[in-house]
């Protein structure tokens, strides 16, 4: 080997300056053409397109808000119909009592999908007794209430009056979810209800803001108007539950391009979300700022250009929202032909550029790494080699540089890899036997006293991170001593041991633990926690036929104590407090059955 072969020529600076060489010639080339063509295409179309885009975009928005206005506001005009009826019903007051029926409480038998008419109230100490006059009077509302509900089911939900004296009468088919068992009065208080509140302080109608109903039926909108008796008093307001889920989808589905979404706006500049009720401001849903989010909610319409994308705006004055729709600025792009002809033909002569230059820059990096890839494909082969477990095999010093010292590095550490597995399989061996034998109990086989105090760090562990639902038996043998005296302690390790087979056998889905002579210890997790009194019947029952048992020795009929505690965040601090109050439950029991005893 002569001297110019023997030339250390580090790897790092061949392989560098045959990809850089390569690298920076393909693409100077390729970037500098494609950006030519590129910027010269979005300068001719750019402006054109936003105009466009913003119009058609401001027009969508404004048209489906109108459409969204018309069918709240038929929403308005059948709720004052409604308190028209009512207010003209003050005139025959009289005969309308003496010709009513009482409006009873939800009844239990109210079937799911039955319309009923319900009375209910705003106090704990309501007697209808003192409303009979309005129960008679309100009662003929279901003449109206009926077909109002059933003609428009598939939006009504729910219409109701509610009076200032605390009567509410409703009419709807979910009257069955707030019966109660026993045909008592039900009480809500709805004087403190947002469509309350502002119908009874109104002139007109009013709509509240958008809710997603509890019991399920949908994105909802309350309409009320009050209404009056004869002297002109307001004693009342006459409400409806709209489902308006369908409406608001239809308000949103707009085909505006791919990436573009729309949304509404409430009073409170808060975004409206059938999917979830956390709210979320208009400024924090678009990443605008308040100033920008605030335009949404002004009253007007337009079209702002923001972060790369265009808002469009418009009321919808009949329910206080604001419809909103955002396209994202790359839609230009897509909804023209003649750009994406330009962008097609741009892209074509960027490919074709590049496709030549890097054929010529393989060709000459092909050349200058052929010499340095060759030693890595030894060294590959010797490493395949290994990495299938032939740990016995040397990988080949193939020359003097930075590819033979890996391959004598490699070998060093191959052979100290062996030295060192074989020095921790013998540890981990050793370190899961002492492991094993710390945490078993040498006569019943269970988990011991340092396994359960393990467990209780990591209930406490647990308990910090939300987890909860856990409960610990505790259970002691009765009258070991008493067997220990009579039959000697090799009767009482039967005993020991025959208990704690009927507590392995009974909580056979938790861990058990043997924590003193005669106690044990069972942490309830899962089943067995959602179980656990159906568990404990068992063991009772189990342990009490055993105990009666005259086919058995004295010492297989073993009595024992039991007592169990789930955690409760409000008086427990940690597991051991969990513990002790089942241990001190487990002591009840224990001086209960010796007392049955005596």
């Amino acid at each position: 080997m002569d001297r110019q072969s023997n030339r250390r020529i580090p790897v790092r600076r061949r392989l560098y300056a045959a990809i850089l060489f390569t690298t920076f010639t393909v693409l100077a080339i390729a970037i500098l053409s494609s950006m030519f063509y590129m910027l010269r295409i979005r300068q001719q179309a750019e402006h054109v397109l936003s105009k466009e885009l913003q119009s058609s975009l401001s027009k969508e928005v404004i048209q489906k808000a109108s459409e969204t206005d018309k069918i709240l506001d038929s929403y308005k005009t059948e709720i004052e119909v409604l308190r028209d009826y009512i207010n003209n019903m003050y005139h025959e007051r009289d005969e309308l009592i003496d010709t009513g029926k009482f409006v009873k409480a939800p009844q239990p038998d109210t079937k799911k999908d039955e319309y009923a008419i319900q009375s209910t109230y705003t106090r704990e100490d309501a007697d209808p007794q003192d409303y009979l006059d309005d129960l008679y009077f309100f009662s003929h509302l279901e003449s109206i209430f009926e077909p109002f509900a059933k003609d428009n089911s598939d939006e009504v939900s729910t219409v109701y009056i509610g009076t200032r004296d605390g009567l509410m009468v409703a009419y709807d088919k979910y009257s069955y979810m707030v019966a109660d068992p026993d045909g008592k009065n039900y009480i809500y208080d709805y004087t403190k209800s947002e469509w309350y509140k502002k119908g009874i302080k109104a002139d007109g109608v009013i709509t509240t803001d958008i809710y997603v109903d509890v019991v399920g039926r949908g994105l909802t909108i309350t309409v009320a108007a009050p209404f009056s008796d004869l002297n002109g008093n307001t004693v009342g307001v006459v409400a409806a539950d709209f489902d308006i889920t369908g409406l608001y989808n239809r308000m949103l589905s707009m085909d505006l391009g791919k990436g573009s979404s729309s949304f509404a706006i409430d009073s409170k500049n808060r975004v409206i979300s059938i999917d979830s009720d956390k709210e979320i401001s208009a400024a924090e849903f678009t990443h605008l700022s308040e100033s920008d989010a605030d335009l949404f909610t002004s009253g007007g319409s337009g079209v702002i250009e923001r972060n790369d994308a265009f808002y469009a705006f418009t009321p919808v004055k009949n329910a206080g929202w604001a419809l909103c729709a955002m396209v994202p600025r790359t839609v230009l792009l897509e909804s023209v032909e003649t750009i994406d002809n330009s962008f097609r033909s741009a892209m074509l002569l960027f490919i074709l550029t590049a496709v030549l230059l890097v054929i010529a820059g393989l060709f000459i990096s092909g050349r200058v790494t052929r010499y340095i890839t060759h030693p890595i494909d030894l060294l590959m082969e010797d490493m395949n080699q290994i990495a299938s477990g032939d740990l016995d095999h040397k990988a080949r010093v193939y020359r003097n540089d930075e590819f033979g010292d890996m391959a004598t590095g490699l070998n060093d550490m191959v052979s100290r890899l062996k030295a060192t597995m074989h020095d921790l399989v013998n540890a981990n061996n050793r370190a899961d036997l002492m492991h094993e034998l710390a945490n078993k109990d040498a006569l019943t086989g269970v988990r011991n006293r340092t396994a359960y105090d393990n467990q209780l760090q990591m209930l406490d562990d647990g308990i910090k991170k939300g987890e909860t639902g856990f409960g610990i038996a505790m259970i002691d043998l009765n009258d070991l001593k008493l067997i220990n005296d009579n039959y000697g302690h090799e009767k009482g390790n039967i005993a020991l041991k025959t208990l704690c087979s009927i507590i392995c056998d009974v909580f056979d889905h938790s861990p058990v633990f043997r924590i003193g002579g005669d106690e044990f210890a069972v942490v309830l997790y899962g089943s067995s926690y959602d179980n656990y009194l159906t568990l404990i019947s068992e063991f009772n029952r189990r342990i009490e036929q055993r105990s009666v048992d005259a086919s058995l020795e004295p010492c297989e009929r073993v009595s024992a104590a039991i007592g169990c505690a789930l955690f409760d965040s409000s008086i427990d601090r940690g597991a051991d407090d969990v513990f002790v109050r089942a241990d001190s439950a487990m002591y009840e029991h224990k001086t209960a059955m010796k007392a049955g005893r005596q």
